[in-house]
């Protein structure tokens, strides 16, 4: 494990309550967008956990203060720049988060989305499995699998009648249930792939 030399952290002094109230209205800081993937029962804001973990990993300063608050709000470049200045601060290699209760994997999948080794753990196999779809799978490298036999000629059968929308896939009745999550998964993927993330999420039950 990694650990700065510096032990002044700005969780201890400072926390974005304000904006993340405000994230907790849209998309990008409630957690929606998450739970469309594994529905939670204590589903948390995502703004929440983006909060305390570069407040956790970070220091006291000014400008990273307003760079949390931005990222806090969805901005992507913001989130770039956490992850530089999380770089920055752990030269010798990247610091080790650890949720001993992560359930569905927020904290871990905000970790790694700044650079962080993230693991997450907990007793509940329900909760082991959400982390997985949400924090780890989406995170790898898939590029070297082969492709699914069926996807792409099923993609070609439901063309017609579906249509892509921000938020998901709106499909009409020859649909299965099976095509939309497997679209909804892959588009997951590519939106969590699409912000660097050095980091890889591990969920598990127990460490390994």
């Amino acid at each position: 494990m990694t650990v700065s030399t510096d032990n002044q952290r700005l969780i201890d002094q400072w926390f974005p309550c304000a904006a993340v109230d405000e994230a907790c209205g849209n998309p990008a800081g409630s957690g929606r967008n998450e739970k469309a993937i594994f529905t939670w029962f204590a589903s948390r804001p995502i703004a929440q956990a983006r909060a305390a973990v570069a407040c956790a990993l970070l220091g006291d300063d000014p400008a990273t203060r307003q760079t949390i608050e931005e990222a806090v709000r969805g901005s992507r470049g913001a989130i770039d720049k956490l992850a530089e200045a999380v770089t920055v601060r752990y030269p010798t290699g990247r610091p080790v988060v650890l949720d001993v209760f992560s359930g569905r994997g927020i904290i871990p999948l905000e970790a790694a989305r700044l650079g962080a080794v993230a693991v997450g753990l907990d007793l509940s196999p329900v909760a082991t499995l959400a982390g997985r779809i949400l924090a780890d799978y989406p995170l790898r490298d898939w590029s070297a699998e082969p492709p699914l036999p069926w996807h792409a000629k099923r993609l070609e059968a439901i063309r017609p009648t579906q249509t892509a929308t921000t938020r998901g896939a709106t499909c009409g009745r020859s649909a299965s249930p099976v095509t939309v999550a497997a679209g909804a998964s892959r588009s997951w993927a590519a939106w969590s792939c699409a912000i660097p993330t050095p980091g890889l999420a591990t969920m598990g039950r127990r460490c390994t």
